[in-house]
């Protein structure tokens, strides 16, 4: 059973993601208000001003508000201000953002020269990075929808777009048709689904995110500021009821589960780890269905020495957008949990204990990286799962992100937790400071990273059921 005294760290990762809180196109006007909505409760809105400038350029001054209640546990703001210059071909010249969460400020600069962009980032402590992203054929997402009505005759093609929050580079598939009244409509993928609605003259009347059953419009200043907090617990968080409960989990040996989704494939889904086995799939009318099983594992056979080093776990012994095992703080940190010790089982559960300690939970509706976490010492099951996967990797041990549902009596939420390489793939959840061994969690995927998790995380909002089919308890033993 989800330790008591940690349960509010099922609550699933981020929604800050590029897809909401990102409104990339509305700049056909001198002046736009848009409005974020989710099942009619506006809960964000974001104000666009273009102004042309002496040297030809284009200023688009920008301002968004989100407000966010992460599962009714945290309310939240998060507001984005600042502008973007772009050149009369739409090519990115200057930025300037700063955004403020509830966990931290940051200021961005950003100066393109020579298809490269030169990012300065501050955040609130002084801190500046210099970072720079190879920028050719790169635009800000401010203009997105003059990009896909300027290449709207290739009908297919891709776009590759900055964006500030996450300070990297995202390639959008789009794909654009006519519609019957002469206007357009356009899809755009990456990790979900826009769907764009736009007139003859390629204004945007509409964005829909599909698998978020959320939709950005434009509208009046006034009605684009009347929000209030989105709990996303009205299904982002992926919170499900089981009709059956384990009696007590500790003593659970076997169990068999029911998954169904729609419009996913199943190859897409890595079911399989050191507890949990895809037994078949079938596909009816209803969508997908797996069947799961589960059997207690055994403790690791094997004593393995740090650092482990081989050529088939480069990628989840490297840093990433938020795990960062060779940040000086983390390597400070991690030396100082680990001491003289060499084995790697035994600096897992050294280092699960020492996060249950010193971690705290915190509702934040952004993702942190380890050594943010570090400094904050609070977050969501993301940033314990940042914070762990950075730790154990400076260390030596492979380490890979998971994303699942987790069990709380007949509750099953959307998690993140860890896998680490002991012999096998061995499943740990820093967030409950435990090593999973009970059928408390259902593992969907598995990704180096937190974003590459993302590709059927949101997809899976409003479409998964799962089922307990049967167990089987330990038989209590006999006193002689």
């Amino acid at each position: 059973m989800v330790n008591t005294k940690k349960i509010a760290r099922e609550i699933i990762s981020i929604i800050y993601v590029v897809g909401i809180f990102s409104l990339p196109g509305f700049t056909q006007t001198k002046e736009s208000w848009l409005k974020l909505e989710r099942n009619g409760n506006g809960y964000g809105f974001d104000h666009i001003q273009a102004q042309k400038l002496d040297d030809g350029n284009i200023k688009y001054s920008i301002r968004q508000h989100i407000k966010t209640d992460i599962a009714g546990y945290n309310p939240q703001d998060i507001i984005q201000e600042g502008y973007y210059i772009v050149d009369g071909n739409l090519d990115p010249v200057k930025m300037e953002i700063n955004i403020e969460s509830h966990s931290k400020k940051i200021n961005l600069k950003g100066i393109c020269e020579n298809g490269n962009m030169c990012v300065s980032v501050k955040d609130n402590t002084g801190t500046e990075n210099i970072r720079d992203f190879p920028f050719q054929d790169v635009y800000f997402d401010v203009v997105m929808g003059k990009l896909i009505y300027k290449y709207r005759e290739q009908k297919v093609f891709k776009l590759k777009v900055f964006n500030p929050i996450e300070l990297r580079v995202n390639e959008y598939a789009v794909s654009v048709q006519e519609t019957e009244n002469g206007g357009l409509e356009a899809t755009v993928r990456e990790r979900i689904t826009m769907k764009y609605a736009m007139d003859k003259q390629g204004r945007i009347k509409e964005i829909n995110f599909v698998e978020l059953k959320s939709r950005a419009y434009l509208t009046t200043a006034l009605d684009a500021q009347k929000i209030d907090y989105l709990n996303t617990a009205d299904g982002l968080t992926l919170t499900l009821k089981d009709t059956q409960v384990f009696p007590d989990i500790y003593n659970v040996v076997k169990a068999r589960f029911k998954i169904q989704w729609r419009d996913i494939p199943v190859e897409n889904f890595r079911f399989d780890d050191n507890r949990q086995k895809l037994i078949s799939q079938s596909q009816d009318e209803q969508g997908s269905q797996a069947f799961l099983q589960y059997r207690r594992p055994l403790p690791p056979a094997q004593r393995i020495e740090l650092p482990i080093r081989d050529d088939r776990f480069t990628d989840f012994l490297d840093d990433t957008e938020y795990i960062k095992p060779e940040d000086p703080l983390v390597q400070k940190t991690m030396e100082n949990i680990r001491g003289d010790e060499k084995d790697a089982f035994t600096y897992i559960h050294m280092l699960l204990l020492w996060m249950y300690e010193n971690i705290n939970t915190e509702y934040i509706a952004e993702t942190l990286s380890g050594p943010e976490v570090l400094k904050r010492k609070s977050g969501k099951c993301t940033e314990y799962t940042t914070l762990f996967a950075s730790l154990a990797r400076a260390a030596g041990v492979p380490t890979r992100v998971v994303f699942g549902e987790a069990a709380n009596g007949k509750d099953w939420t959307g998690h993140l937790w860890c896998e680490v390489w002991l012999g096998e793939w061995t499943a740990v959840d820093a967030a409950h400071g435990i090593f999973v061994t009970g059928p408390t969690h259902i593992k969907f995927i598995d990704s180096p990273t937190v974003l590459g998790t993302h590709k059927i995380r949101w997809r899976l909002v409003d479409n998964l059921q799962i089922e307990i089919l049967d167990f089987q308890e330990e038989k209590p033993k006999l006193n002689k």
